[in-house]
C-alpha cells in the first residue's frame, strides 16, 4: 500500500483551536447578516471587527498547533520544516487511551507533540516514507 501524499497530525489542542476558529467565522457571518437586516450595521460591524481581530490573533498564535503534518519530503511542525534525511525516528512516548505523545528525534534536537489522536497512522506513514527513500 502506498503512503499518502500528506498526513495531517491531529492533536486535541489543534482540533479544539480549529473548532474555535470555525465558530468565530460563523459568528462573524451571522452578525454581519443581522446588522444588514436590522439596519444597525455600525453596531454589528464593530462587534464583527472585534471578533475578526480575535480570530486573526488566534490563528497567528496557534499556527504551530494547526500546521503539523508529514509529507514525503519533510516533517512540518509549525514553522519548523525538517527533511526526512535529518529525522532519525518518530516514536510514541506515552499512550493515554486513544491519544499518545509523540517525539520526533532529528539531527540537532527533538520535538514533542502532545496528545496526538492519529498516532498509529503517523508512525505507519513515516515508516513508509522512510522505506521509500531507501
Amino acid at each position: 500500500m502506498k503512503a499518502p501524499l500528506m498526513l495531517r497530525v491531529h492533536t486535541k489542542k489543534g482540533d479544539r483551536l480549529f473548532l474555535y476558529e470555525q465558530v468565530i467565522f460563523w459568528l462573524i457571518y451571522v452578525l454581519i447578516n443581522v446588522g444588514l437586516f436590522t439596519n444597525k450595521l455600525l453596531l454589528f460591524g464593530t462587534i464583527t471587527l472585534a471578533l475578526g481581530i480575535i480570530l486573526i490573533i488566534l490563528i497567528i498564535k496557534s499556527y504551530s498547533y494547526l500546521n503539523v503534518r508529514i509529507t514525503p519530503e519533510r516533517v512540518e511542525i509549525g514553522k519548523w520544516k525538517i527533511s526526512h534525511d535529518q529525522v532519525r525516528e518518530i516514536k510514541a512516548l506515552r499512550q493515554n487511551g486513544p491519544t499518545a505523545d509523540l517525539i520526533i528525534v532529528y539531527e540537532g534536537g527533538e520535538r514533542t507533540i502532545e496528545e496526538v489522536k492519529n498516532w498509529k497512522e503517523v508512525l505507519e506513514t513515516f515508516q513508509r516514507y522512510k522505506e521509500s527513500i531507501v
